[in-house]
């Protein structure tokens, strides 16, 4: 049960350190662009900066949720039936 747990605990925070990842790097492009257009002379009340930055909060609210589904999966039993 122990080797199950730990092994579970293992898959279950390098799932959780992906979803991370993978976030940040889809915001960090988005920012990078929101950077940019800035530099531009683009004003934060641009649609395309709201945008990215609806963008960026809709990825984070995304990863959240993920990681949460995840955290679930990590609380696993043992048990057995037995069968006819």
């Amino acid at each position: 049960e122990y080797k199950l747990r730990r092994s579970n605990d293992t898959l279950v925070n390098n799932q959780i350190e992906s979803v991370n990842q993978a976030t940040e790097i889809k915001v960090k492009k988005a920012e990078d662009i929101i950077k940019k257009l800035l530099r531009e002379g683009k004003t934060e009340a641009n649609p395309i900066i709201r945008l990215h930055h609806g963008r960026i909060r809709n990825l984070r609210i995304s990863m959240e949720e993920k990681i949460e589904e995840l955290e679930k999966k990590r609380f696993i039993s043992v048990g057995f039936n037995l069968l006819p």
